[in-house]
């Protein structure tokens, strides 16, 4: 009986840790597209649209980096 349980403890807490990286893989894909989704965007505006703004065409790869992530 114990081993029925020790087995269902082992069962259910590899479930739990695969359910958690899946998340985190979800999390970290839908943050990837978003990126470049915003980075598409900022590099499709002109120079005078980015200058009304206050950025410079360099600045795009930074500006959509730290509106995703955060950092």
């Amino acid at each position: 009986m114990s081993v029925i349980h020790t087995n269902s403890i082992i069962s259910s807490s590899a479930t739990q840790s695969t359910v958690a990286v899946s998340k985190a893989l979800w999390l970290r894909l839908a943050q990837y597209r978003l990126y470049r989704k915003t980075l598409s965007e900022m590099k499709r505006m002109s120079t005078r649209e980015l200058a009304d703004f206050g950025l410079n065409r360099c600045d795009i790869n930074r500006i959509a980096h730290e509106c995703v992530y955060g950092r």
